[in-house]
């Protein structure tokens, strides 16, 4: 492109702008006083977007994290992305197996439901052998169906029931009680089973939940070894190495008033947090109904922790919880004295009691800013 060409697209006054702002991008370079500078996602994440030798304006809206030089910014950003991208990789990994794991439950739980509700459609089979009782003196043996007034119904109408010719009217009454029999057994017998498989549905939400808020591979390395506990993947460890198992480290937040708050990140962390780490009287949260983050407000001799505390609590609660991107979401809170868990649950299944609820919204920059910086080491 000749300068006529230039001239003409830019203008006299738009090309001095541009030769200006060339020669500021070159000026740190010349006197090497250039600024190595990282452009980080916010949030939970902090993926690396770009890097540059100057800050750039266009990210204000990002976290720009500055290095010391620019051998220094590239190792940086490059080793975060192998991270990033190892940790997505296995995250889908996992992700696919839940979400096998939840389609052949939802199969399991399709055909439960049909055996339900074909059991409880067996209900009309007593009534229709109470009718034909009590109308044995008019039925004859070879009808095949007979109609009847329906004295259950306060207008008595007439119904009409099908028979076997080839049975006594008695008989027929008591083919029908046996069918309803079987109905209900069968109800009665898949009803236990049809709640086994909601709760491991439920379940499997939750560890979904956690490998959706995982930020590193040392998370993820906790939530396989959970699935690998659980049965649902392999023990690829060799036969008779055990390693020791990594203590769970839950994150802790400092609230606007300086009060501790634990989060636990899975359900590892979540059982460790709740019932190893949490004392009777300390304040515990957790999102009504769904999969989330156990919370604990540790409290020394007060009933309550402050407003701002107890809020900002709840907030963390809906973040790090399934209700992530809702708003106005509703956290049950309690002391830990009345959480308990069932025998037999999976990990960071627990009921509760005496609870009250707060409604409240979802706020990454709230727990971007109340993140300690020893969370990492906040029970070593």
């Amino acid at each position: 492109m000749d300068q006529d060409i230039i001239l003409e697209v830019c203008g006299d006054y738009d090309l001095v702008r541009l030769w200006q702002a060339l020669q500021d991008l070159m000026a740190p370079l010349r006197g090497e006083t250039y600024r190595p500078t990282l452009v980080r996602e916010q949030g939970t994440l902090r993926s690396a977007v770009t890097f540059s030798y100057i800050e750039l304006i266009q990210y204000q809206g990002m976290e720009q994290e500055h290095c010391h030089s620019l051998n220094q910014l590239l190792d940086t950003y490059y080793s975060i992305k192998r991270s990033h991208g190892k940790l997505r990789s296995q995250r889908n990994d996992l992700l696919k197996l839940i979400q096998t794991e939840s389609d052949r439950l939802g199969k399991k739980l399709s055909l439960q439901d049909e055996a339900i509700s074909s059991g409880k459609q067996a209900e009309k089979y007593k009534y229709w052998g109470e009718l034909i009782t009590a109308n044995l003196y008019q039925i004859k043996q070879g009808q095949n169906e007979v109609e009847v007034i329906d004295y259950y119904d306060p207008e008595y109408p007439t119904v009409r029931i099908p028979l076997e010719s080839h049975l006594t009217p008695n008989e027929n009454a008591q083919a029908y009680f046996r069918l309803y029999n079987k109905g209900k057994a069968g109800v009665a017998a898949t009803e236990p089973f049809r709640h086994q498989t909601l709760a491991e549905m439920n379940y499997l939400e939750s560890v979904k939940t956690a490998l959706e808020n995982a930020v590193n591979v040392a998370e993820l390395a906790e939530i396989r070894q959970e699935l690998v506990e659980q049965k649902y993947l392999k023990d690829k460890s060799k036969p008779g190495r055990k390693e020791k198992a990594e203590r769970p480290q839950p994150m802790r937040f400092v609230s606007s008033t300086g009060q501790t708050i634990l989060v636990g990140k899975n359900n590892k962390q979540n059982d460790f947090l709740t019932l190893k780490v949490a004392k009777s009287r300390d304040m515990w949260l957790h999102v009504k109904d769904i999969p989330g983050s156990h919370v604990v407000v540790p409290l020394d001799k007060e009933e309550f922790p402050d407003d701002t505390t107890l809020e900002e609590a709840a907030a963390l609660a809906a973040y790090f919880s399934q209700a992530k991107n809702s708003s106005t979401v509703p956290v049950d809170y309690t002391h830990v004295r009345n959480v308990k868990k069932p025998v037999g649950a999976k990990p960071g299944m627990v009921i509760y009691e005496n609870q009250w609820t707060l409604y409240i919204n979802p706020d990454p920059e709230l727990a971007e800013r109340l993140k300690a910086d020893d969370s990492a080491t906040l029970l070593g």
